[in-house]
């Protein structure tokens, strides 16, 4: 860019001008610790053509890239296989552990600009254009949670009215069937026992 356009229009950009089949990202901070990563989540794809992206487990580390601690996925228990309602509920993965086909809804909506996070509406509308996220538990990468981090700098009472507010933009957004699918999952996810949706 001739000027800086932030972080959100970037992000954007780069994945309009990506051109591979698939796509896995990795944030500056995160690292991969699975070398066969990259090649687990392609033969996944490969096998499973009726699933939009794969994911599997990730260590949460401090700053330094220490003290990992493993992270098998939010509430996801022993379920493998995840909807758009799945994920509408809460964003069950991070990152850095995601792999997705390219291409599978037109450009960004508008209302994405309005989204506290990329990531989480991103695999929604993924989900809602492509069928399922795989679950695969082999440990791929590590998120660093750190102060700095977008979501974790911000207080628990900022990240709770940022989640509402994504639920409003998915209820409001999606097709009425979906969103019905959904609520009862945000319900669950947000004021049952752990975060099973």
């Amino acid at each position: 860019h001739d000027t800086k356009v932030g972080p959100r229009p970037n992000f954007m950009r780069i994945l309009r001008a990506c051109r591979g089949e698939y796509i896995a990202h990795l944030d500056g901070d995160d690292f991969f610790v699975d070398p066969e990563k990259l090649t687990k989540q392609v033969a996944f794809l490969d096998a499973h053509p009726d699933h939009a992206g794969v994911f599997g487990a990730w260590l949460e580390t401090d700053q330094g890239g220490e003290n990992g601690v493993l992270t098998p996925g939010f509430g996801i228990g022993d379920q493998t296989r995840f909807t758009a309602s799945d994920f509408g509920a809460y964003c069950k993965t991070t990152s850095c552990v995601v792999m997705f086909r390219r291409g599978l809804f037109g450009d960004f909506p508008d209302w994405y600009m309005e989204a506290a996070v990329g990531d989480w509406p991103l695999h929604v509308l993924n989900l809602a254009h492509g069928g399922y996220y795989g679950y695969i538990p082999d440990v791929l990468a590590a998120h660093r949670n750190h102060g700095d981090g977008v979501w974790t700098k911000r207080s628990q009472a900022d990240q709770a009215r940022s989640t509402i507010h994504m639920h409003d933009l998915f209820l409001r957004e999606f097709p009425p069937d979906l969103a019905a699918e959904m609520l009862p999952k945000m319900v669950r996810s947000n004021f049952g026992r752990g975060r099973k949706a």
